[in-house]
């Protein structure tokens, strides 16, 4: 039996690179997930060879329609216990050459995203007791150069702990919000009491 086994996730950009990374390792660890990505072809190449127990939806992140869409698929595996919110786009260009449009679409899916996820996740999360939402950064949220600017600014303002700790707050929700910079090596977790799971014991 695996540490994620019964277990919901939905797991952001997952058609290639690091979040197909994460899906698989998350099936192989006894998890149904939900793949999301706007790369339809190579997201359902991964789903399709990760089995039944994967779906893959195509989802733009900055669309809060396409997250109702996104949750009605994880409900279709169960109640939702993980969120992986991965996805993100890169952009190297100087500040001074990057346009409105530009600088608006790197926070839309970078910073957005995030938030639209966090914000879909919690209801179904809260009614079934409890979940893990996890939001993937960059070490270039602690600091970067001209030409990474705006990826800089999207992931330095990416809502880690100070919503999560209003959610904390806020209410009796049992979801615990972190941060991973895979790059730095450095996790940053903001913990709300949540229910035990299996992978605990």
């Amino acid at each position: 039996m695996g540490r994620l086994s019964g277990k919901v996730a939905v797991i952001t950009g997952a058609a290639r690179g690091q979040g197909e990374a994460e899906a698989r390792r998350f099936v192989a660890e006894g998890a149904r997930v939900v793949l999301t990505d706007v790369l339809d072809a190579e997201g359902e190449k991964v789903a399709a060879d990760l089995g039944p127990d994967a779906v893959f939806v195509r989802h733009d992140v900055s669309r809060e329609r396409d997250w109702v869409d996104v949750m009605e698929a994880a409900a279709g595996f169960g109640p939702l216990d993980v969120l992986v919110n991965n996805a993100s786009i890169p952009f190297f260009k100087p500040i001074v050459d990057t346009t409105l449009e530009e600088y608006r679409h790197v926070i839309d899916v970078n910073q957005v995203g995030a938030f639209l996820g966090i914000k879909a996740a919690i209801a179904p999360m809260v009614e079934s007791g409890g979940g893990s939402i996890i939001n993937v950064s960059s070490i270039d949220g602690l600091g970067s150069v001209d030409s990474r600017a705006c990826v800089s600014t999207s992931y330095r303002s990416l809502p880690y702990r100070s919503l999560a700790r209003s959610i904390c707050s806020s209410s009796s929700s049992r979801v615990m919000i972190s941060m991973s910079q895979p790059q730095s090596l450095l996790a940053r977790r903001t913990f709300c009491p949540r229910r035990p799971m299996a992978s605990d014991n």
